[in-house]
C-alpha cells in the first residue's frame, strides 16, 4: 500500500509539473488591465522580481515595480531579430542606444524601438535606418500608453505602431535597465540581472538580452526563460559556465575564450566575426545549433573533455581547429553544411549519434576517428574521407550511406591490407598497386545493360599500377545493402569505367554469416560489386577490334564478359564512317555467364582507303544495340594513321614521302583544315578540334582517311 501510495504521488506530481508548463506556454498571452496593480497572475511573464511583460495580438505588455519612479527606465526591443543578433545593417536597427544622462549603451541586438519612462511621462523612438533614432513619440491613444501608481508602472504598446510590423511579431528581443538621474547615470534593475550595473561607464557593454522565440497564442515562449548572450568589441573576454538560449560572436579583431565550466547554448551558437576559443576547459559545449562564418574560428580545447555537442545543424565556412577533440552529433534529423566546393570540413574525431538521418552537403574529412553509436550519416554527392589510418565504427543501424574514401598503401607481397569499413586487399605478386585508394559508395545500386541491379555498394579502385596485377580481394556488405538479392547467390562484377560494362569474376566464394565475398587473383583494379548469379548485370562487348588480313581481308575480333538473350551479331562496314552495310553475320551464345571470343573475316574488302567496321547486337526479342567503331587503315597506303578513330591527336608515318614538308588535313569537299610540318617523314597533329567526321590527310602525292571522333 505505501508503495501504491508513493508512486500515485510521483505520478500526480508529473502530471502537475506537466500541466503547470502547458498553463505557462498559454498564459503568456494575456490582456492584462492597466489599473496600477500588478501580479505575476495577470501578466505571468516575471523575472522573480521587479519586472513584467506578456502580450496579445494586438499589444505588448509591460509592468516595473519598485525603484524610483522619478527615475528613468529604459527598454529596447528588437523586432526582426537576426543572428548574430548585431549583424544585418542600420536597416534592421541600431547597435548603440541614445545618450540618457550621459548614457549611451552599446546594445547586443539591433534594436528597433527604445521607450523611455519616468514618472508619468513616457516616450518611444525608433530606428531610421541610419543608424540613428527617429524623433520622440508622445502617448497616444491606442499606441502607447502608461498608468503610473506610485513606484509601479503598466505599459502598453500597438505592435502595428512598430517598425515594419502590422501586427504581432512572431519572435523578438528585448531588455530593460532602470538609471538614475545622474551623470553617467548609476544603471540598476537591469533585465537580464547579468547586464552591466553601476556607473563606471559612459558607453557601457549590455551583452545579454531576452529572447522570446515564439509569440504564437498557445506556444509562446516565456518572456524571461531564454536569456541570449552577444560579444561584439575587438578585445579578448574570458568566460566560465554558460547556460544560454543563443550565443552570437560578431567581433572583428575580438575572441572570447573559455575558462572552465559546461557551457549550454539551447539554441544557436552563431560566429560571423572573431574567435571563439575552447582554451583548457575539459567540459563540452552543448549547443543545438552551430555556425561558423566567414571570418571567425572555432577552436576546441588543448584538454581530454573540451568537445563541442551539437544537437541540431552544424554550418562551418570560417577556421575550424578541431585540436584533438571530438565533435557529437547527437540530434536526429541534422545537418552539416558549409566548406568551399573544393575545400573539406576537418575534423580529428567524428561521432554520430541520437537518431534519424544527419546530411552532409560538404565535402568532409575525419582524421582520426569516424564513430556511429546511433543514426545515420548521408553524404549525397559528398565524399567523406578518413585520412591516414583514422578508424571506423559501424553498426548495422548506424552508419554511412553515401560516399566514403579510405587509402592504404599496398606495399607488401602476401600482406593483407584491411580497410576501415573492412575491405581487404591481398597483393600475391609482383607489380604491386601502391596506394590504393577504395570509394565506397553505399545507399545506391549499379545497373547492368537489362536493368538488374547490384547491391547497394560498389568499390572504385584506384592506384598509380593499376593493370597486371595479382591480388585477392574480401568484399565486406551489410544485410540491408541486399538489395533482394539472396546471400547466397550473390556474384563479384568488375568494370574498369565505374559503370557498364560488368565483367563477371567467377571463383568467388560468399560466407553468409560473416557478410563478405572472397575471391582471389583478380589481376585489375576498377570498380567492384556484388550481383545477382540467377539475374547477372548484363554486358556485353569488352574489346571490339578491326586489322588488316592481307590486301583484301580484313579480320574482326571481339569478346564479351558475359551474354543474356543474345541472338547474335551482324558485322557491318563503311567507307565514310557514317553509311554502313552489313556484310554477315555471327550466332550468339544465348545467355552465358563467362567470357567469350568471337571472329569473323571480311573477305570482300577492297582496302584501297580506310574501312570502318561495327557490331550490331540482337537480343531474341528484337531489341538492337551497336558497338563502338573500329577502323582500319589502306592496305595501298605508305602513309599510316594512328589512332584512327582519333579524338585529340594523331600521328603519321609516310614512309615514301620522308622529303615532303609538311601533312595536311582537308575535308572531304577538298578545303584545307589543318597543315603541320614533317619531320623525317613523321608528324604529329592536334585534331581535338576539328568536328567529328571522316577527313583526308595528304603527304606530298599520298592520302589516306581516318575518322575524327
Amino acid at each position: 500500500m505505501h508503495t501504491f501510495t508513493s508512486l500515485r504521488r510521483r505520478t500526480l506530481a508529473v502530471l502537475a509539473l506537466l500541466l503547470s508548463a502547458a498553463l505557462a506556454a498559454r498564459a503568456q498571452f494575456a490582456t492584462p488591465a492597466l489599473d496600477g496593480t500588478i501580479t505575476a497572475a495577470e501578466y505571468s511573464g516575471n523575472n522573480g522580481g521587479t519586472w513584467y511583460l506578456t502580450w496579445d495580438d494586438t499589444y505588448l505588455y509591460i509592468a516595473k515595480t519598485d525603484g524610483n519612479a522619478a527615475e528613468q527606465t529604459l527598454i529596447y526591443l528588437d523586432v526582426d531579430p537576426v543572428l548574430p543578433a548585431t549583424s544585418g545593417s542600420n536597416a534592421n536597427g541600431n547597435t548603440a542606444g541614445l545618450n540618457d544622462y550621459n548614457m549611451t549603451p552599446n546594445l547586443p541586438f539591433r534594436a528597433d524601438v527604445r521607450v523611455y519612462m519616468q514618472n508619468s511621462y513616457i516616450e518611444f523612438q525608433t530606428r531610421n535606418g541610419s543608424g540613428g533614432w527617429g524623433g520622440f513619440s508622445s502617448p497616444s491613444t491606442g499606441n502607447i500608453e502608461l498608468l503610473r501608481s506610485g513606484n509601479n508602472r503598466e505599459l502598453r504598446i500597438r505592435w502595428a505602431s512598430l517598425p515594419g510590423l502590422t501586427g504581432r511579431p512572431a519572435s523578438f528581443n528585448w531588455l530593460g535597465m532602470q538609471g538614475s538621474t545622474g551623470s553617467p547615470s548609476f544603471i540598476y534593475d537591469q533585465t537580464p540581472g547579468a547586464n552591466y550595473a553601476g556607473n563606471s561607464s559612459s558607453t557601457p557593454d549590455f551583452r545579454y538580452y531576452f529572447t522570446v522565440s515564439s509569440t504564437a497564442n498557445g506556444a509562446a515562449t516565456n518572456p524571461f526563460s531564454r536569456t541570449s548572450f552577444t560579444y561584439a568589441n575587438a578585445a579578448n573576454l574570458n568566460l566560465g559556465a554558460l547556460s544560454l538560449y543563443d550565443f552570437s560572436l560578431n567581433a572583428p579583431g575580438g575572441s572570447v575564450t573559455r575558462t572552465g565550466g559546461a557551457w549550454t547554448v539551447d539554441g544557436s551558437l552563431v560566429m560571423l566575426n572573431g574567435t571563439l576559443d575552447f582554451g583548457s576547459s575539459s567540459t563540452a559545449l552543448t549547443a543545438r545549433n552551430v555556425a561558423v562564418g566567414g571570418n571567425s574560428t572555432l577552436r576546441l580545447s588543448s584538454a581530454i573533455g573540451g568537445d563541442l555537442n551539437v544537437k541540431g545543424n552544424l554550418s562551418i565556412v570560417g577556421t575550424f581547429q578541431p585540436n584533438n577533440r571530438s565533435v557529437d552529433l547527437t540530434g536526429t534529423t541534422q545537418s552539416i553544411s558549409g566548406g568551399a566546393p573544393t575545400t573539406p570540413i576537418v575534423f580529428d574525431y567524428l561521432n554520430v549519434g541520437g537518431s534519424g538521418t544527419k546530411t552532409s552537403t560538404a565535402l568532409l574529412t575525419v582524421n582520426q576517428a569516424l564513430n556511429f553509436q546511433g543514426g545515420i550519416l548521408s553524404t549525397g554527392t559528398q565524399t567523406l574521407t578518413l585520412a591516414g589510418n583514422a578508424t571506423l565504427s559501424e553498426t548495422a543501424t548506424s552508419y554511412l550511406r553515401g560516399r566514403l574514401q579510405m587509402s592504404r598503401d599496398l606495399s607488401q607481397v602476401g600482406t593483407t591490407y584491411t580497410y576501415p569499413d573492412g575491405l581487404q586487399l591481398t597483393p600475391r605478386a609482383a607489380p604491386l598497386p601502391g596506394l590504393t585508394t577504395a570509394l565506397r559508395t553505399t545507399g545506391t545500386a549499379a545497373t547492368g545493360d537489362a536493368g538488374n541491379a547490384s547491391i547497394l555498394r560498389q568499390y572504385q579502385l584506384t592506384a598509380p599500377t593499376s593493370t597486371g596485377l595479382r591480388y585477392d580481394v574480401v568484399f565486406p556488405y551489410r544485410d540491408a545493402e541486399l538489395n533482394g538479392i539472396p546471400a547466397a547467390n550473390l556474384y563479384l562484377y568488375r568494370s574498369a569505367t565505374d559503370g557498364a560494362p560488368w565483367q563477371p569474376l567467377p571463383g568467388a566464394s560468399v560466407d553468409a554469416g560473416g557478410r563478405t565475398v572472397s575471391r582471389p587473383g583478380l589481376t585489375d583494379l576498377g570498380t567492384l560489386t556484388l550481383g545477382n548469379a540467377a539475374a547477372p548485370l548484363p554486358v556485353t562487348l569488352l574489346g571490339f577490334a578491326a586489322e588488316g588480313a592481307g590486301p583484301a581481308a580484313v579480320a574482326l575480333r571481339w569478346t564479351t564478359a558475359q551474354e543474356k538473350n543474345n541472338a547474335g551479331f551482324g558485322v557491318e562496314r563503311s567507307v565514310d564512317g557514317r553509311n554502313f552495310t552489313p556484310i554477315g553475320t555471327v550466332a550468339g551464345a544465348g545467355s552465358s555467364s563467362s567470357a567469350r571470343s568471337y571472329r569473323f573475316v571480311d573477305a570482300g574488302a577492297r582496302r584501297t582507303t580506310t574501312l570502318y567496321y561495327r557490331l550490331r547486337q540482337t537480343d531474341f526479342d528484337g531489341t538492337t544495340a551497336y558497338s563502338a567503331v573500329a577502323a582500319v587503315a589502306a592496305a595501298a597506303t605508305a602513309l599510316q594513321l594512328v589512332p584512327s578513330p582519333a579524338h585529340d591527336w594523331l600521328s603519321v608515318t609516310a614512309a615514301g614521302d620522308t622529303h615532303a614538308p609538311a601533312a595536311t588535313v582537308l575535308d572531304l569537299q577538298g578545303r584545307i583544315r589543318l597543315r603541320g610540318p614533317l619531320y623525317h617523314g613523321q608528324a604529329r597533329l592536334y585534331v581535338g578540334a576539328l568536328p567529328a567526321g571522316v577527313y583526308v590527310l595528304r603527304v606530298g602525292g599520298q592520302t589516306a582517311r581516318f575518322l575524327k571522333q
